[in-house]
């Protein structure tokens, strides 16, 4: 959630490389070995290598055009086949019906390619069957996805659990990302570096996310197919993002200072949060609907929580901390519930505007997003501690590790019996059983 700015390459390079391999075997997907299929997928990522350097170095035109469509066939390829099921002959069709073979691929490359990808599906499902560890207390980590086959730096950012599987944005690879059970998939979205944030949910079933580095509010259909829809400021830095209790998505501008509503049609209206004579921009990041039908917002640099109504009323509440640098919320037992990325702290604010303040472990956890847990609790992502803070409806902080440091977890998000995790720097999916 932290602001970066990272220069990276497109996600999902396994079609260049499958073009730059020669002379694979034809296997079935039934008939791989898990063993071997390590070691061709290893092979494939070292010619992914070798692809990548030929289009920046050569500017090779075949190379490009294979790399400019890869996530696209890829994406067809997998539902054409699901995860380790299907042949050969399904995945070369997938990959014929979206062009490639018209005059970019001959016949060989496309069977070679197809032979990747049936061993790509098949190391897929390898990563994802992870035995579980223990992370302390009652805690277990389920499942523990690399992501490293959608993206070496899919640089997750926000996650949102919708209908049967968890979304969640790729600041560095451009691209929503898609967990279904066993089964990874990537939506690239149209505007390069667009600077993907928040996601949710809407009312009419799609996916809807911000563009902070494009000025833009995009919409995943469940088909798979991208929307984009452009703000009055290219510049304005939209950042969080919910679905209201009118019918429409709110979302935060957080250079412009703004809120922002958009209808599922499109339509977009904006309101200025008022900033006193010589005082900090608010610098609005975390939004979330409350139980009282307003919008609850967290004013990062203007060090308060912010209410707006659906009328565009706004009401600003200061956090007590100063410099706390308020950054997620959502609902939660008592009210709305926030992160205080600066002071280490985790606040909660009554629909009343009192605020209490509970420390977890230390002033530089760097708490991030939150959401309310199916247990009841709120859980927090501490992008500086490796870490997941647990916090009861009475205030009470259990501090759960995840695996390895130095990951930055950041996104997190709730079904029926778990909490998931998105790690930026970790390139990881983390499930928490939390009932």
């Amino acid at each position: 959630m932290r602001r970066r700015l990272v220069a990276v390459l497109p996600l999902a390079l396994l079609a260049a490389a499958a073009l730059a391999l020669g002379g694979s075997a034809r296997p079935t997907t039934a008939q791989l070995d898990i063993k071997a299929a390590r070691a061709d997928v290893a092979d494939a990522m070292d010619a992914e290598e070798a692809a990548v350097k030929d289009l920046h170095e050569n500017n090779s035109t075949g190379a490009f055009a294979a790399l400019r469509q890869s996530q696209s066939f890829l994406n067809k390829a997998y539902r054409a086949v699901g995860v380790g099921t299907g042949g050969h002959s399904d995945i070369e069709s997938a990959l014929r019906d979206d062009g490639l073979a018209k005059g970019e691929m001959e016949d060989d490359d496309l069977s070679r390619a197809a032979s990747e990808f049936e061993k790509a599906i098949v190391k897929k499902h390898d990563f994802l069957d992870v035995t579980a560890s223990l992370v302390g207390g009652t805690n277990k980590v389920l499942v523990n996805v690399t992501l490293s086959l959608v993206s070496s730096d899919f640089g997750a950012n926000s996650a949102w659990w919708v209908g049967s599987g968890l979304y969640f944005t790729g600041y560095n690879a451009n691209e929503i990302g898609n967990l279904e059970g066993t089964k990874l998939r990537g939506f690239p979205v149209p505007t390069t570096n667009a600077g993907l944030r928040d996601l949710v949910k809407g009312p009419d079933g799609a996916v809807w996310f911000t563009e902070q580095g494009a000025g833009k509010i995009g919409r995943l259909a469940t088909d798979g197919t991208v929307t984009e829809f452009p703000l009055s400021n290219p510049n304005a830095g939209p950042y969080g993002i919910t679905s209201g209790p009118d019918g429409a998505l709110w979302f935060t501008e957080g250079n412009a200072g703004m809120i922002g509503r958009i209808t599922t049609s499109g339509a977009i209206t904006e309101f200025p949060i008022p900033m006193p004579p010589g005082g900090p921009a608010p610098y609005p990041v975390g939004i979330a609907t409350g139980p009282d039908g307003a919008l609850w917002f967290a004013e990062e640099v203007g060090n308060a929580i912010g209410r707006i109504t659906t009328t565009g009323t706004v009401t600003q509440f200061p956090v007590p901390s100063t410099m706390s640098y308020p950054a997620g919320i959502a609902a939660g037992p008592g009210g709305l519930w926030f992160t205080e990325y600066n002071t280490g702290k985790i606040g909660r604010i009554t629909t009343a505007g009192a605020v209490t303040e509970y420390a977890t472990s230390g002033t530089g956890t760097g708490p991030d997003w939150i959401v309310k847990g199916p247990d009841g609790n709120m859980w927090a992502t501490e992008y500086n501690a490796n870490s997941v803070a647990k916090v009861s409806a009475a205030g009470k902080v259990t501090q759960v590790a995840l695996p390895s440091n130095g990951n930055q977890p950041t996104g997190i998000a709730a079904d029926a019996t778990s909490v998931y995790v998105v790690e930026y720097g970790g390139n990881r999916v983390i499930r928490i059983s939390a009932k």
